[in-house]
């Protein structure tokens, strides 16, 4: 029985081993090795001497999107963001980061320089535009309705000063009434001074309260 049953096992093992295929480059390992393999069965383990390497999404950053998309008009944000245009630093290998610092040792300026030094000027050309514009507005800012009305008074003043200064004032004869103008009772104003002053009484005495 047993000597039986272990013949039957390894002829299913030498069909199993004689029905892999032949292109397939593979490593038999044993189930007391791998522990993976149920039955008594041999594993088959694909080999491939190819290097790893990532796909590219692993290693390349993705479009560079605005964070201020939408929010021009508001102000959520004064001031404007970091440049975000050349990122291409943040994924170099040890070699390509080797390799710039040597062209840039060496004075050789490489497309990615020559890039920031476009996007450089362009950057400054866009500031001293602003700056210009900036001045212009400020020379050719529109005076509010106060500030027109203020200096067509003081336009007005001036005019006036000026027309007294060229004016000799004439000399005006004595006159009693004008010169010696002082507050005088006359009989009319005398009487109702009396009048008023009869009513004090009456307003600041006791008041009577009546009831039904």
């Amino acid at each position: 029985g047993v000597s039986q049953i272990s013949e039957e096992i390894a002829h299913t093992q030498d069909r199993s081993i004689s029905a892999a295929p032949d292109n397939l480059s593979s490593t038999l390992l044993p189930t007391s090795d791998e522990g993976k393999c149920l039955g008594g069965f041999w594993c088959l383990q694909e080999e491939d001497d190819r290097p790893k390497k990532r796909e590219e999404w692993m290693i390349e950053l993705p479009d560079a999107r605005r964070a201020d998309l939408g929010l021009g008009p508001r102000k959520f944000r004064a001031r404007e963001g970091p440049d975000m245009s050349d990122r291409s630093s943040w994924t170099d290998t040890p070699e390509e980061k080797k390799r710039r610092e040597e062209l840039s040792r060496l004075g050789v300026a490489t497309e990615d320089d020559e890039d920031d030094n476009t996007n450089s000027k362009l950057l400054g050309i866009i500031a001293r535009d602003k700056e210009m514009e900036k001045k212009a507005r400020e020379k050719k800012k529109e005076k509010s309705l106060l500030d027109t009305h203020q200096k067509e008074l003081k336009k007005k003043r001036k005019k006036e000063e000026k027309e007294r200064a060229g004016k000799k004032e004439e000399r005006r004869p004595f006159s009693r009434e004008i010169d010696l103008q002082t507050n005088r009772f006359d009989e009319a104003q005398k009487k109702s001074i009396i009048k008023k002053a009869q009513l004090l009484d009456s307003r600041f005495s006791r008041g009577e309260s009546k009831f039904l």
